[in-house]
């Protein structure tokens, strides 16, 4: 059975602008005025680990009661909780009335390394175990919220692979569509 998921189509440049190489520029130049100029609120939290390291997280809209839905947006390769697509998803969830915290995994906190506090574990695409501790932290705070997680890129990998050991009420990622036939 041979069915279609996509359907093809041709790029079409919006008024004044030739290609999507421009666009793409455009509006992550806009996106980083926006947050220029109307920063998103966040406060930011130091939660130890079991094995001796820490993680650092990003609570954005933390304004919002105790029953609110909890969205774990987890970050790219190169990526941090601060990184400008992290920073517009946590402002579009709170728009929606959604809290959302932003991980700084490991390898990608340049804390860590300055105090000396590196197990010699990175995050990969099969790392959940930081991811599945801070859930359990979440729940175990605020047992009443729906808890949801968005990965973007490896973080969406690393997300996906949380989906089949996690009771998550909510999950998405975010990634570059493939088309493995273009590879060959």
């Amino acid at each position: 059975m041979d069915t279609q998921l996509t359907e093809k189509m041709e790029f079409v440049a919006a008024f004044g602008l030739r290609s999507c190489s421009w666009q793409t520029v455009l509006a992550t130049i806009l996106k980083r005025l926006r947050n220029w100029w109307y920063p998103t609120p966040y406060t930011r939290r130091r939660i130890d680990t079991p094995d001796g390291y820490f993680l650092d997280t990003i609570h954005y809209n933390g304004h919002l009661g105790a029953d609110t839905p909890i969205v774990l947006l987890v970050h790219g390769l190169g990526g941090t909780g601060r990184s400008p697509y992290v920073v517009e998803a946590a402002r579009q969830l709170g728009q929606r009335g959604i809290r959302s915290i932003a991980i700084n995994s490991r390898g990608a906190n340049r804390y860590a390394v300055e105090q000396g506090r590196t197990t010699g574990k990175l995050y990969h695409a099969g790392e959940v175990h930081d991811l599945a501790f801070l859930l359990n932290e979440f729940h175990r705070e605020h047992p009443a919220a729906p808890l949801g997680l968005i990965g973007f890129s490896l973080g969406a990998c690393r997300s996906l692979n949380m989906i089949g050991r996690a009771d998550l009420d909510a999950e998405t990622s975010k990634t570059v569509p493939l088309d493995e036939n273009e590879l060959r």
